[in-house]
């Protein structure tokens, strides 16, 4: 069965929902290949319990017989030794830690347990991985806030604005429109300070900490709101496309619309705004985790 081990994750589960295999088969596969090669590799760190392993294979096939699969029903799942699992060590890769066994689960990791998916271990990192890690998303977390970019787009909504006929005047006459684009103005001014003392804060060798979490979060809900607003300025010019005919609306406007719909996802990549939310409570609001 160790075939199945180089299968996709979207093919296996269709095997599984089609009971070509069975998670309990899939289960044993991975077992018999982690002490095959685990000794040469050293890829799992530490292991739960054989017997609940297969324990919890046998349930996601209980569940896929009876038409109650999951997204991830049976599907094997290794997590990194810097994220929590609970009655599992936690060393972040390091001596200093050796010993530590988690008390509880980190959300992400209890989400895929509750979408199906059985956590065989924890597979080997280097020491503070994820400090280097978090260092390194600290930076990218405040650039994918596009503090910048909301404010170009800003200018280019009451440029739109100012050529769309309203009745006598235009639309950046129009109060309502104007209201809009004051409060966010408004805000991205506030986004912008918040962005510069990080910006500040790197020059004098410090790493961004947490703010680059609040950054991330209101910095894209800012630029959703002004590609939306852009969109609303553009009124039907908004069905086109970055592949619209040449005489179909101005160049300029042609890439709004794939750019409006790509930004429906910066509030996910980079770490989603809800795990986000989740670092600002913990590190900055200082409340409980559980």
């Amino acid at each position: 069965m160790q075939e199945i081990l180089t299968e996709s994750l979207i093919d296996l589960s269709a095997r599984l929902r089609r009971r070509d295999v069975s998670a309990r088969e899939l289960m044993d596969a991975v077992l018999e290949r982690i002490d095959a090669t685990n000794d040469r590799l050293l890829a799992f760190v530490a292991l739960r319990d054989r017997e609940a392993l297969l324990a919890d294979a046998r349930a996601a096939d209980d569940r896929i017989a009876r038409g109650e699969a999951r997204a991830l029903e049976g599907i094997p799942l290794g997590v990194k030794d810097l994220e929590h699992v609970a009655g599992l060590p936690n060393t972040e890769g390091s001596r200093l830690f050796e010993g530590r066994v988690s008390d509880h689960t980190e959300v992400h990791v209890a989400r895929l347990e509750a979408a199906g998916a059985i956590v065989v271990g924890k597979t080997n990192a280097p020491e503070f991985g994820w400090t280097m890690a978090k260092a390194l998303l600290g930076h990218e977390r405040t650039l994918i806030g596009g503090v910048a970019q909301s404010g170009k787009w800003i200018q280019v909504v009451k440029r739109l604005a100012r050529d769309t006929p309203v009745g006598d005047g235009n639309l950046l006459e129009d109060p309502a429109f104007r209201r809009r684009i004051a409060k966010l103005e408004m805000r991205h001014r506030a986004v912008n300070m918040v962005n510069l003392r990080t910006l500040a804060a790197a020059q004098l060798g410090q790493a961004p900490g947490a703010e680059s979490s609040i950054l991330k979060i209101v910095g894209t809900e800012l630029y959703q709101e002004v590609t939306e607003l852009t969109m609303d300025a553009m009124g039907h010019d908004a069905l086109g496309w970055f592949d619209s005919p040449e005489d179909a609306l101005p160049a300029a406007e042609k890439y709004v619309a794939s750019q409006f719909n790509y930004l429906r996802a910066c509030t996910i990549y980079g770490g989603s705004n809800e795990i986000q939310k989740n670092i600002v409570s913990k590190h900055i609001l200082r409340l409980p985790t559980n």
